[in-house]
């Protein structure tokens, strides 16, 4: 599993995980594809609404593809 940097509004730790495993509103296109979690709790985020949902509006093929786009950082 490839390494995530933490969140930068928090710090919470980020993983990667299957997005029929955080939701059922998944489809056919959704299938095979992955979503960011925190990886704890983070009550105070802005951008995790609750508890153990995912992370924004992508889904991602792979962790690696994941890891890839959420490590890069713009200045």
């Amino acid at each position: 599993m490839p390494q995530f940097d933490p969140c930068p509004f928090c710090g919470a730790k980020i993983h990667a995980r299957p997005f029929d495993e955080v939701s059922d509103e998944g489809d056919e296109d959704s299938a095979g594809k992955f979503v960011l979690v925190h990886g704890e709790t983070a009550s105070l985020c802005p951008i995790e609404h609750y508890d153990g949902e995912y992370l924004g509006m992508l889904a991602y093929d792979s962790p690696e593809e994941a890891a890839a786009i959420w490590n890069t950082r713009h200045s």
